[in-house]
């Protein structure tokens, strides 16, 4: 069967999650699973849409445990501040109370090494342990990005990244001529995914997926980011996204934000390999 991203409109958000997942016959995927690791993205503590919306979090959640009887952890290693910082100054915490689920920092989990030799720059990686241990739900925002092209769930990996020695002196000359553009307060502080965009930050996206891709991926498509992004506007979708295909997923997104897949590398180094980034259904519910 070819894979299918789902779709359902924002309205009634509690019963339309339910509607999406009997769906998916979610209920049945996790029926035997003993955790769900929740994967958003918190690169940094700016609000939603540029992060994933915890209020959405929040009726994802109720949803889930009105039929799973499980763990949910939240996990997330975020790349322009701490992200302890993340989790308190954007809600996170209080969800953490309301439902009793731990919050997990990812940069300061234990590690365990893997290797592929198929992989396009990282040969070799240290990911997180906890990773392996549940079933990961990716949680992005869509969003246009300046290296990247378009950021959604196969991007949203690069939490699981940390740079092995990311507190690097910072030359500005140096890091714009590789067309990285951060801003000195940020790399000071640990801007530790840094490496990959030194590796290239395509390839790194097919590299972590190709260790960990999620399992399945529930995009908020209420609304998008257009014009970068940690500053860009608002760009009205009005839908919930959903697959088990998170390059499916991806592609299906970046055509509505007007992005051939073609064009974006790390979708053609994912096509057939992680996924399908054209031969795939839509299911409109």
């Amino acid at each position: 069967m070819k894979p299918r991203v789902f779709q359902i409109e924002t309205k009634n958000l509690k019963e339309n999650l339910f509607k999406l997942f009997e769906a998916m016959d979610l209920l049945n995927v996790l029926k035997n699973q003993e955790r769900i690791i929740l994967k958003p993205n918190l690169t940094t503590k700016i609000p939603y849409p540029i992060t994933t919306d915890p209020r959405f979090v929040e009726v994802l959640i109720e949803t889930f445990l009105s039929f799973f009887k499980g763990e949910i952890l939240i996990a997330e290693g975020s790349g322009g501040c701490d992200t302890k910082e993340a989790f308190e100054k954007l809600g996170w915490e209080k969800i953490s109370k309301k439902f009793g689920v731990k919050l997990v920092d990812l940069n300061r989990e234990e590690r365990i090494k893997l290797e592929n030799k198929n992989a396009s720059k990282l040969k070799e990686v240290w990911l997180p342990k906890i990773l392996f241990s549940g079933y990961l739900i990716s949680l992005p925002v869509p969003k246009e990005h300046g290296e990247a092209i378009f950021t959604c769930a196969l991007k949203n990996q690069i939490g699981i990244y940390l740079s092995r020695d990311f507190v690097k002196e910072y030359d500005k000359e140096m890091l714009e001529k590789k067309g990285i553009f951060v801003a000195k307060e940020i790399w000071e502080r640990g801007w530790n995914k840094g490496e990959l965009h030194f590796l290239g930050i395509h390839d790194s996206i097919f590299d972590l997926n190709l260790y960990r891709k999620p399992d399945l991926v529930i995009c908020d498509g209420r609304v998008g980011v257009k014009g970068g992004e940690l500053g860009g506007k608002e760009f009205k979708i009005g839908k919930i996204f959903a697959s088990f295909d998170p390059v499916a997923l991806d592609s299906h997104l970046a055509k509505t934000f007007g992005f051939d897949w073609k064009k974006i590398k790390y979708l053609s180094l994912s096509n057939k390999i992680l996924g399908e980034a054209e031969d795939f259904g839509v299911i409109k519910i």
